[in-house]
């Protein structure tokens, strides 16, 4: 059975958590930047989507289930973490 299509969101979670390690030495510094700031301002969008709406609601529109968002506020990309 082949695995489903990841979600903007559960992408944005493995590239916030692979950026903590830093830079590695094949990426260029303005794609380490380019990349640095879109996690920054998706991570600033889920957490406004996460305010504005109810979790249940937030997750659907994420295309991740409540639990995983709950795991990713209290210790993962959207805790203020880095993981």
């Amino acid at each position: 059975m082949p695995r489903p299509t990841p979600s903007l969101a559960s992408s944005i979670a493995a590239l916030s958590h692979a950026a903590s390690a830093g830079c590695p030495a094949w990426v260029t510094p303005d794609a380490w930047r380019a990349l640095a700031l879109a996690v920054a301002l998706l991570t600033r969008d889920t957490l406004a989507l996460v305010a504005a709406s109810k979790r249940t609601g937030a997750a659907d529109e994420l295309r991740v289930h409540r639990d995983t968002l709950d795991d990713w506020l209290r210790r993962g990309w959207l805790s203020g973490g880095g993981r």
